[in-house]
């Protein structure tokens, strides 16, 4: 399906749809130089162009006034030329509030003036006017693990199809300021290049509004959102679009038929180890995704401990696993555009336990020294972590890796010998050696029994 791209970003506000600012500001030169004097604040002071702004104050001295707006272009040369249309009266006291529409314009300075007096002038910086589209589906379609569609924010969507999403409008996307209850219409594209109304809401207090969508087809489908114009009171903003957003509505993948997990070297100790595989999903399977988890199968690969992609029907070596561990299995179909199957075919396996040494015996006894050697269990010797070597008084050998007597203990690195200089003369011992995989110790291998000659 053929997709164009467009740059997300706000449209300026020297679209032809922002006219209607132009109405309101037809201005005349001819103010004549004033002496300042009052104040003069505004209200709200971050606008649009076209916006009632509240324009307050005092012009400096009491009685009724008939006052006006001038504006100054704040370039060299300039002077200050009176808006026509904005000539308003003080009270008796001097003081004015009135509503105008804001210039939409930047950097150009605004004051009220009456016969030889005016204002202290405001600097107006109109804000544009700017409206962004996304697209938000339900569950983690856009998660960002294996079963991620594809999206480029603002621009374009990957959803699947008959199943609804979010068309998510947000006229405040740089932190302009929100115009709560604008009208919203969100549009579609039609065949002819056209636009045709798919719903219409307002602006809640966040300048936000969001609108359900469903799409039954796998045609490529294109929305924008236009705001309304504002023209209440003395409001004179003009409707404004946003820029177009591509949604690509896909079929979701069936489920696969089988997962089987099984025994990476049956016959053999496999603590860390295990196999897994799962059939295709039907036509549209692209991939699959194996994911595990202790205890039960994950239900999503974003929830699980781990996870692999791979062919269908290939098997996954799954390894670094815990020794004497549970785990369930869960394998998705994933299509050509990244989304999987809601459901996956699953099954459980348990992982050996940390296999112990064997052989413990002496190679040497002396009155003051008891030498020992094993041989090391039949796995990986680099999956080994740690090894303990334990002792106690008398023929009951210790059974777990913190009884007896500790000996120091440094990170294995292929040890299958020790010898215990802390024995007396004339004295009976036994010893145990423990293997550790992962955090899992194994059991005891032990020594029962080993006397150390008298003292000569």
């Amino acid at each position: 399906m053929k997709r164009s791209r467009f740059r997300a970003a706000s449209l300026l506000a020297w679209l032809p749809v922002a006219c209607l600012l132009g109405l309101a500001f037809v201005a005349t030169p001819g103010a004549s130089e004033a002496q300042t004097a009052g104040s003069l604040s505004i209200s709200p002071t971050h606008f649009y162009g076209g916006q009632a702004v509240t324009f307050s104050g005092s012009i400096g001295r009491s009685g009724k006034h008939k006052i006006w707006l001038e504006f100054n272009m704040n370039r060299a040369g300039d002077g200050w030329t009176k808006i026509e249309g904005s000539t308003r009266y003080t009270d008796a006291q001097g003081h004015f509030k009135f509503q105008f529409p804001a210039r939409g314009m930047l950097n150009i300075s605004i004051r009220v003036a009456s016969q030889g007096t005016a204002t202290p002038d405001i600097k107006f910086q109109a804000i544009d006017q700017a409206v962004s589209v996304a697209v938000q589906p339900g569950g983690n379609l856009y998660g960002g693990g294996p079963c991620s569609a594809g999206f480029r924010p603002f621009k374009a969507y990957d959803t699947v199809s008959t199943e609804g999403f979010q068309v998510k409008v947000d006229a405040t996307p740089d932190g302009e300021p929100p115009l709560k209850g604008r009208k919203v219409v969100l549009q579609k594209r039609t065949a002819t290049n056209g636009w045709t109304k798919v719903a219409a809401g307002s602006l809640d207090k966040n300048g936000e509004a969001s609108f359900p969508v469903t799409l039954s087809t796998t045609d490529e489908t294109v929305y924008r959102a236009v705001l309304g114009s504002v023209t209440g009171g003395v409001n004179k903003i003009g409707w404004f679009p946003s820029f177009p957003t591509y949604v690509d509505p896909h079929q979701r993948p069936g489920t696969p038929a089988v997962a089987l997990v099984t025994d990476h070297d049956p016959g053999a100790p496999n603590p860390t180890d295990l196999d897994v595989s799962g059939t295709p999903g039907g036509p549209l399977t692209d991939k699959v995704v194996v994911a595990w988890s202790p205890g039960a199968a994950p239900t999503d690969p974003l929830n699980a401990q781990d996870y692999a992609v791979a062919d269908p029907g290939a098997t996954v070596h799954v390894t670094d696993l815990v020794p004497a561990q549970s785990y369930g299995f869960a394998v998705f179909a994933r299509s050509a555009a990244g989304i999987c199957s809601t459901l996956a075919a699953t099954d459980a396996e348990q992982t050996d336990p940390t296999p112990p040494v064997s052989n413990v015996h002496t190679t040497d006894v002396q009155p003051t020294s008891v030498s020992l050697a094993w041989d090391l269990p039949n796995i990986d010797p680099n999956l080994i972590d740690e090894m303990k070597v334990r002792r106690a008084d008398g023929g009951s050998p210790p059974t777990s890796p913190a009884g007896g007597v500790q000996f120091d203990s440094p990170p294995f690195s292929g040890d299958t010998s020790f010898t215990d200089f802390t024995v007396a003369p004339s004295t009976t011992y036994s010893y145990s050696v423990f293997v550790k995989i992962n955090g899992v110790w194994s059991v005891a291998a032990s020594l029962a029994s080993v006397t150390t000659g008298a003292q000569p």
